[in-house]
């Protein structure tokens, strides 16, 4: 009967912490996974590359600006645009443009080994100055960009909520150590990154690294280093941010911040980079590749009440009849 009540405390032990969901980061990251930069809003970039692949849910402006120069396949979509696209003197590499609304490819503008999908064209921009076939049919679902945004958004609150297992030391120089050879959670403030001139984080080789980071205005300039931990296996995670500024810095991990508009300036973001909108006008902030992020976040999900009231129940049934074998044990005694 001892045994019986051990088991059955250990097992409400099990209902009550929960299960947790390991997401590889192509998984985790959904839709926007393949690309380098991913906007649910307007994208305005001048004098600024994006490596890899674009998508904007919104408008895009560009100028003196390339797009792609890293990818080496043409088959695929480099620049995505779910509104108006104006690009000036510039160049999209080795895939395509779909433009759901207006497209104006102005003069100075390439485009290499890909083909220009289109919801409209303006005047004769596009048969004018690309000499590649285009066509009618943006080809982009309905969905595209408000699914991974729903999605996100809720895995960015997911990450949130994770308790912190990682150590944060060091105010000028800060300084991040993990230990688990699985997930490490830091949480940070946006005021101890404005205040830090140099970030450093270090994790075993092979985990993954998860920085939640509180506050509405988020700025970040100085030294970035990584110990041990693969970029591709770090993440920034600005959940509550409207504004987050780069400036100066090489920023070695993915970005996921759903609602911040991102300014940039003389720097760069390596990886994934989700956010609500860009808006880099003449600072050179470029997006680099390489590094998409590829970790396997664990995740801490609670088990449903009902089940952990499915346990208790069991306790205590067991209890009960726990009691009542002792109680008819006595009384055939007290027979005898």
């Amino acid at each position: 009967m001892k045994f019986r009540m051990k088991m059955s405390l250990a097992m409400l032990g099990v209902c009550a912490i929960g299960v947790g969901r390991a997401e590889a980061g192509s998984q985790f990251l959904g839709n926007a996974a393949s690309y380098n930069v991913f906007a649910f809003g307007n994208v305005t970039q001048n004098g600024g590359d994006s490596k890899g692949a674009l998508a904007a849910s919104g408008n895009v402006v560009m100028s003196g600006t390339s797009v792609a120069a890293n990818l080496s396949s043409s088959t695929g979509d480099s620049l995505v645009v779910g509104g108006t696209l104006n690009f000036s003197n510039g160049q999209v590499n080795n895939g395509n443009v779909r433009g759901i609304g207006v497209v104006t490819y102005a003069t100075g503008v390439g485009l290499q080994g890909g083909q220009i999908y289109y919801g409209t064209q303006t005047g004769n921009n596009i048969a004018s100055y690309i000499t590649s076939s285009y066509a009618s049919n943006a080809g982009i679902a309905t969905n595209f960009f408000s699914s991974t945004q729903a999605d996100l958004t809720a895995k960015s609150a997911e990450l949130a909520a994770q308790t912190a297992n990682g150590t944060v030391s060091g105010s000028n120089s800060l300084s991040l150590t993990g230990t688990s050879s699985k997930t490490n959670y830091f949480n940070l403030t946006a005021a101890q990154l404005a205040g830090a001139t140099s970030l450093s984080i270090s994790a075993p080789t092979g985990s993954t690294v998860i920085v939640n980071v509180s506050g509405t205005s988020v700025s970040e300039a100085g030294g970035f280093s990584l110990s041990g931990i693969s970029a591709s296996n770090v993440l920034f995670n600005f959940y509550q941010a409207t504004s987050l500024s780069l400036s100066g810095i090489s920023f070695e991990a993915s970005i996921l911040a759903p609602d911040a508009i991102l300014s940039g300036k003389n720097g760069n973001a390596d990886g994934n980079t989700i956010v609500a909108g860009i808006n880099d006008n003449n600072s050179g902030f470029e997006f680099h590749t390489g590094t998409y992020f590829n970790g396997t976040p664990l995740i801490a999900v609670p088990e449903p009440s009902s089940v952990v009231m499915m346990g208790m129940s069991a306790v205590v049934g067991i209890a009960v009849l726990g009691f009542r074998t002792r109680l008819g044990r006595r009384s055939e005694g007290a027979q005898a």
